[in-house]
């Protein structure tokens, strides 16, 4: 039977029971009796239905490793590093048991991260991260409660506009572009891929008799959202393909004949040609924007144009229906109401 204890120097009431074998002793963060025993008999009442389980005991460094081998496991190798750093970054922080990390904690930890002039939207990834390690830690019955599972996240100041290359600017960058570049350029465009999802591309990925492009899960790497997707080639990206040679693995390969490296295609290819022509907030990650974009003002809808990019929620692909003005006042236009005038 569990009972109510306190301990020496604490204004708080303790509870202290047996379950599955396991000794059970916590706090119940009030000195008010009366609020105490509500949660005795809580407690009291979830061992005799079975459904009170003792949490397991661990350091917090050691689930911080179990938790990285999940994610290293589990997810894209960029998404492994930013948990990799914002966990490093929290239990160097807050070297304590697992079971004392609360709420409070977390809230700290965002303080610091905004006070060392982190940008919104920085936050909330690491608020992001906070919250799936914490669940975890509650499905593997280290915790009873997410200590981050109600932090709220910061407003997005950053939002911007998504930049994207007109039909003069993609006239212009593509004869700057090698045969090599030019034709990931070309291709980028033309499919909305994620530069990560082009790099991984492989020749069982390509379907030259239907004309598709499977973006799946191999050993090592998994698209952004965990979903097989299916793009239907350009006519311009199946000569392309139709022409690459087909003895490597990965459909396309860097120019020393080895896996593409994401950064690389960026820093010491793309950048060159943006430099050169001098054109403005320009990444290889605008060839995706430039893809959407172009979709939404030639009238395609939102929820075909989400499904093609691979985005979890059409509300991510809203950012580019501001440049589609003339098909929302056609749309305005269809209505046909009996509306009397004033």
């Amino acid at each position: 039977m569990p009972k109510l204890f306190k301990r020496n120097k604490s204004p708080y009431w303790f509870i202290e029971c047996s379950a599955d074998g396991k000794r059970y002793r916590r706090s119940t963060k009030t000195a008010n009796k009366k609020e105490a025993e509500r949660m005795l008999h809580s407690v009291a009442d979830k061992i005799n239905r079975g459904a009170f389980v003792v949490q397991d005991e661990i350091p917090a460094p050691q689930f911080a490793e179990k938790y990285l081998i999940y994610s290293q496991n589990h997810k894209s190798k960029s998404s492994y590093i930013t948990d990799r750093v914002t966990v490093t970054r929290f239990f160097k922080m807050f070297n304590y048991p697992l079971k004392k990390i609360c709420t409070l904690h977390v809230e700290e930890f965002i303080s610091s991260e905004i006070k060392k002039g982190k940008k919104n939207s920085s936050v909330n990834r690491a608020i992001e991260v906070l919250k799936a390690m914490f669940n975890k830690a509650v499905q593997w019955n280290y915790l009873s409660q997410n200590p981050a599972g109600n932090v709220k996240k910061l407003p997005n100041t950053t939002k911007k506009l998504p930049r994207f290359l007109s039909d003069d600017e993609i006239r212009t960058v593509l004869p700057e572009c090698s045969p090599w570049l030019r034709s990931i350029v070309t291709t980028l465009i033309l499919t909305g891929l994620r530069v990560g999802e082009l790099a991984n591309l492989t020749w069982n990925d390509i379907n030259f008799k239907q004309q598709r492009i499977h973006i799946q899960s191999k050993d090592g790497w998994t698209p952004k959202t965990y979903e097989i997707r299916t793009i239907p080639m350009h006519i311009a990206v199946y000569n392309i393909l139709q022409k690459l040679p087909k003895d490597k693995k990965y459909v396309f390969s860097s120019l020393e004949g080895v896996k593409i490296n994401s950064n690389n295609l960026q820093k010491r290819y793309f950048k060159k040609v943006i430099t050169k022509l001098n054109l403005k907030n320009v990444t290889i990650h605008t060839l995706r924007h430039t893809f959407a974009s172009h979709l939404i003002m030639k009238g395609v809808d939102i929820l075909t144009v989400s499904k093609l990019l691979g985005h979890a929620s059409t509300k991510t692909t809203e950012i580019y229906s501001h440049i589609a003005p003339d098909h929302f006042n056609a749309a305005i236009e269809r209505l046909s109401l009996p509306i009397i005038g004033d």
